[in-house]
């Protein structure tokens, strides 16, 4: 039994870390409010700006209202060429999180942000600020279903 229950759980914690709402490729292919850069991380989306001097991190919902981020923290860490910087970001307004600082605009910049969001434990999620997945992205489908050949099935009497 024990060991079933540990199967149960190592299950939930996989089936958790693999669902994403919204993948990184079809984040890239919305505007973001701000301007920066969309990640989805866990019940939040994470939206990152990062130019010379400061680095601002906005926290959504999936709905893209503004949680707020009085009691937060997050850590980033920005990897450039061989050079790691590590820096905290602080609450800087309703849903926003901001450092200050001399940040690298390379275009390979990888940033790692880990938020404690309060109540809702930390929340990782990674950067690429200066790439942009819109040419990785799978092209957008649409569903002809008068172009197959395959009849769809009817509905059930109770729906007609």
């Amino acid at each position: 039994m024990k060991h079933a229950a540990r199967w149960i759980a190592l299950f939930f914690v996989l089936a958790a870390g693999s669902s994403s709402a919204h993948p990184d490729w079809y984040l890239a292919r919305l505007k973001p409010p701000n301007g920066g850069q969309l990640r989805n991380a866990g019940n939040f989306h994470m939206e990152l700006l990062v130019n010379t001097s400061e680095l601002r991190l906005y926290v959504t919902d999936h709905f893209f209202n503004k949680f707020p981020t009085k009691a937060s923290t997050a850590t980033a860490v920005v990897v450039s060429g061989d050079r790691i910087l590590r820096v905290l970001l602080e609450p800087a307004g309703d849903n926003l999180l901001k450092a200050s600082g001399a940040f690298p605009q390379d275009p390979n910049l990888k940033i790692a942000i880990l938020l404690d969001a309060h109540r809702y434990g930390p929340i990782a999620a990674r950067f690429t600020p200066f790439q942009r997945l819109n040419d990785l992205a799978p092209p957008a489908q649409r569903i002809d279903p008068g172009a197959s050949d395959e009849a769809l099935p009817e509905p059930p009497d109770s729906l007609r």
